[in-house]
């Protein structure tokens, strides 16, 4: 937060068409937000090394991170 603002995107599943089409429109967003100082982090219950392959295979751009065990859920 000292950086400026932070969006939390809460997405139950990487590899799913209705995640995949949220975390697109974001990444398209990515340069109004960043351009306000926002920075925008996806979180979901998947691990880490899964999060990683998706995001390489739909181009996304923002930080994404693992609750594989749900505390922040």
């Amino acid at each position: 937060l000292k950086n400026g603002d932070v969006v939390l995107s809460f997405f139950p599943f990487a590899f799913t068409g209705v995640c995949g089409t949220e975390m697109a429109c974001i990444t398209k967003d990515l340069a109004v937000l960043g351009g306000r100082g926002t920075t925008v982090v996806g979180i979901s219950a998947d691990s880490g090394p899964s999060l990683a392959e998706w995001k390489k295979q739909l181009g996304l751009t923002q930080t994404l991170l693992s609750d594989n065990f749900r505390a922040v859920c």
